[in-house]
């Protein structure tokens, strides 16, 4: 059934974004969903998968969007070409800058999707800001239309302007929180090992003007 449900949208969807997604990225998809044919998990095996070609044939990939808004607080989706989803045989991997997971299977997420897809409904995986853990960043996917009328977080819907007001406390709030975002994913390797140095030099100096 699931696997009907899949084929139903692959063309709308897989074919859709699936060549947005670099050689080195469905190399990633297809060594991670095979590894739970042999065995790696404590979850029932896969059937293995001869190659990438019958993988995508059978799998969704869904792009990531976070959602952003223009200065008449218009919301629009920007895609993050670094995130995404493979919905195959009822499992949900997630690819966040090449760094995989996979969603438990009662996960209501899962559900949702199967529903959208079932109803042959068009929906958008989306994220309003990073979320972190002791364990690193992953993703909180939330599901919405076109015009992010509307977001549902695993089983709650909400108007979208409820759920910033409710997850933020308001959209300025939330513009804050988007900017640090920006911030900190501009902010590359080479700042920080400058910063380090700048911290060693000082330090130096430091020790130095102690010992005089």
């Amino acid at each position: 059934m699931i696997k009907k449900i899949i084929l139903a949208l692959a063309f709308f969807q897989v074919n859709a974004f699936m060549y947005a997604q670099t050689d080195v990225q469905k190399e990633l998809i297809f060594e991670r969903i095979n590894r739970d044919s042999k065995g790696s998990s404590i979850l029932p095996k896969i059937q293995p998968i001869e190659n990438k070609e019958e993988l995508f044939k059978n799998a969704q990939v869904f792009p990531i969007f976070k959602v952003e808004f223009d200065k008449d607080n218009k919301a629009k989706l920007v895609q993050n070409k670094e995130y995404f989803l493979v919905f195959y045989v009822g499992r949900l991997y997630c690819f966040m800058n090449n760094i995989d997971s996979r969603f438990f299977e009662n996960s209501p997420v899962i559900q949702n999707i199967i529903e959208f897809n079932k109803d042959k409904k068009e929906f958008f995986i989306v994220y309003f800001s990073d979320t972190f853990s002791l364990y690193g960043k992953y993703l909180n996917p939330l599901i919405t239309d076109r015009n992010v009328s509307y977001i549902i977080d695993k089983e709650e819907k909400k108007e979208t302007s409820d759920y910033i007001n409710f997850k933020y406390g308001s959209l300025e709030k939330y513009k804050e929180r988007s900017s640090v975002d920006l911030k900190r994913d501009n902010l590359h390797l080479e700042n920080l090992n400058n910063y380090i140095k700048t911290i060693i030099k000082l330090s130096n100096i430091i020790v130095q003007k102690i010992h005089c």
